[in-house]
């Protein structure tokens, strides 16, 4: 609830500079309604923010895409007239809004930009704002660009009673303004979209000063899919261990009993031995499930802050969702097998074998990571015969067999793994 008030006071504020900046330049023009716009644009803002999620794989329902939908739409709408003003030209100008308005609102949607972000370094939220802006206003003048375009071709192919006679000074006067008032409403709409990236994924610091792992790991462990604090949880264990800074706190993860380092690597570990199972499962029966094949491919997020968490268990199922991965990524490029190339699209390319060779790349690096820090260790394990035992654990893996897991290792050990 905090986040939101705190992006709604951020929208309040920008959407009232832009609207001073607007009447300043255009003060010839009748337009006296800051409450209405104000109004208008906190309803879009609700919208905006009703469908964010931090996870592409869990796009917002229907009812609120529907009011997305809706509220862009008639958000412009009445914008655009208070903007313009009441005069003879306002449902011609009230229709063109709506028209931009719903261009707006599907694109949004089709492009998937409810998909929340995670910056890899956490800035001020100013600053990062501040970095936001140039890219929001290039952003809103192409879509001002467009829509007016397209505005103008709508309303002269449809009938209605609202035409106006071209090339009269008044023509021209109404599109020079109809273009400077989209152009404030995509502003004020791309600001929005930037301030609640910024505001949503600030770093939410977990710890008490008693005890200060239990609400951390309690939020990964109860963590749901669609919600925001599983993966703000998420980001502070990793800005815990990536950084020196919080030396107190990253100690209270080694106390003496070692519960609490055992719970932190099995919530680390479940987003991949989930990917790893659901990719078994597929690759296992892909005759039956072809549709499915993309859909395991999460992201590649899921796995980054696993590089420092050196045991069995983690060396075990890194190797094993790895293996998985990969003959994912081979299934999709090689197979002749109509179901695969038909789920896949069968291109190099496509999207789901981007997403294949992204979490790869992030799960050798993390391999790499652990070879680095612990190669003596592991080269007197080799010599004593002793590394399949301190490496990879006795239970069967969730893909692939021990004897495969303990190659694959030797190869990263060598710096040979393909």
């Amino acid at each position: 609830m905090s986040r939101f008030l705190d992006y709604s006071v951020y929208q309040s504020a920008h959407s009232s500079v832009i609207f001073a900046i607007h009447f300043v330049f255009l003060a010839g023009w009748p337009f006296i309604f800051p409450m209405p716009f104000h109004f208008l644009q906190f309803i879009f803002s609700i919208a905006l923010s009703s469908i964010s999620s931090p996870s592409s794989s869990h796009p917002p329902n229907l009812n609120r895409s529907i009011f997305f939908l809706i509220s862009s739409a008639f958000s412009p709408f009445g914008c655009a007239l208070c903007l313009y003003g009441f005069s003879q030209d306002f449902a011609r100008i009230g229709l063109r809004g709506f028209f931009i308005g719903s261009i707006y609102a599907f694109h949004y949607l089709f492009k998937r930009r409810w998909v929340l972000e995670f910056p890899i370094i956490q800035r001020p939220t100013y600053f990062n704002f501040k970095m936001g802006i140039p890219l929001a206003v290039k952003c809103a003048f192409k879509f001002s660009t467009v829509a007016f375009i397209f505005s103008a071709v709508f309303l002269d192919i449809i009938p209605h009673p609202f035409k106006c006679s071209i090339g009269t000074p008044a023509f021209f006067a109404e599109q020079i303004v109809f273009f400077v008032a989209s152009f404030t409403i995509f502003l004020c709409w791309e600001l929005s979209h930037n301030i609640h990236r910024v505001v949503y994924t600030e770093r939410s610091v977990f710890a008490a000063e008693t005890n200060p792992c239990e609400h951390l790991l309690l939020a990964l462990e109860k963590r749901n899919p669609t919600s925001l604090s599983g993966y703000l949880a998420y980001l502070d264990l990793c800005m815990v261990w990536e950084n020196n800074v919080d030396t107190w706190w990253r100690a209270a993860f080694f106390e003496e009993s070692g519960e609490t380092y055992k719970r932190e690597i099995a919530v680390c570990l479940r987003p991949l031995e989930q990917l790893t199972s659901r990719l078994g499962e597929v690759l296992g029966n892909s005759a039956e499930k072809p549709t499915n094949l993309s859909n395991p491919l999460s992201s590649p997020t899921d796995v980054k802050h696993l590089e420092e968490l050196s045991n069995a268990a983690v060396v075990s199922t890194l190797i094993s969702c790895l293996l998985a991965v990969e003959n994912f990524k081979w299934a999709t490029a090689n197979s002749g097998r109509l179901d695969i190339a038909t789920a896949t699209g069968k291109r190099k390319n496509g999207p789901a074998n981007s997403k294949a060779y992204a979490i790869a790349d992030v799960l050798k690096t993390s391999i790499y990571q652990i070879v680095s820090a612990f190669h003596d260790e592991m080269l007197a394990g080799t010599k004593a015969s002793l590394l399949e035992k301190d490496w990879i654990k006795s239970e069967k893996p969730l893909f692939g067999s021990r004897e495969m897991l303990i190659q694959k290792l030797r190869l990263f050990l060598d710096f040979r793994a393909s």
